[in-house]
């Protein structure tokens, strides 16, 4: 099945890393694995968003995407940067009835501050 019609923006996929500091501390920072990848971003309304106490309980958003070898391993260790400049943590990733056909990427959105 063809869903690169349904993708009508891009978005960036960034990793997680985490290292040590120079007195032991923990240190989290981001970096890009993968830029302009299409993708169609939707806001989850409250019928939409999963059961309390499940793991995917606080997703606010979910990503489609066009499933590849390069997002094979996409986990709840990355975030999706939205071509708008949302940031939005991965929570959960569902390839839909295994079919390798298209990604549902469930996230919540990082506010600042």
């Amino acid at each position: 099945m063809d869903i690169s019609g349904m993708l009508n923006t891009t978005c960036t996929i960034q990793t997680l890393s985490v290292s040590a500091d120079s007195i032991g501390g923990v240190v989290e920072s981001y970096s890009t694995r993968l830029a302009n990848v299409p993708c169609r971003i939707r806001k989850l309304n409250g019928d939409e968003i999963p059961a309390l106490g499940t793991d995917r309980s606080n997703s606010t958003h979910r990503v489609y995407l066009q499933p590849g070898s390069d997002l094979s391993d996409l986990s709840d260790k990355d975030r999706i940067i939205s071509s708008k400049g949302r940031v939005l943590d991965v929570v959960f990733v569902d390839n839909v009835d295994e079919q390798d056909d298209l990604l549902q990427v469930d996230c919540v959105e990082r506010k600042n501050g």
